[in-house]
């Protein structure tokens, strides 16, 4: 009388059919990669650097980074954005 061999059966065929699925989607995404967004693509006007910097009592913030501006209207930023204030505090971030 063993009441979980049904359990693991049905456990096995779901783990069995999961790994098959995610495995042929993986194969289907690795032979049919998407294209990139053309929102941003298209005929580069120019890339501007930034840095700057603005103090706001004990606190100061700077941006550090490349903009770049598309033909058809669009621009991309990436950067790092610096808070630094009182006490020895510091946070940096990534933005883009």
């Amino acid at each position: 009388m063993n009441i979980f061999k049904p359990v693991l059966s049905s456990r096995r065929r779901i783990f069995t059919l999961s790994f098959i699925l995610s495995n042929g989607f993986g194969v289907y995404c690795y032979l049919h990669p998407t294209e990139p967004s053309s929102e941003i693509g298209g005929n580069l006007i120019g890339d501007w650097r930034v840095d700057y910097q603005y103090g706001y009592g004990e606190y100061s913030e700077r941006v550090t980074g490349i903009t770049s501006y598309f033909a058809n209207g669009k621009y991309n930023f990436s950067g790092n954005l610096i808070v630094e204030g009182g006490g020895g505090r510091h946070g940096e971030s990534h933005l883009s």
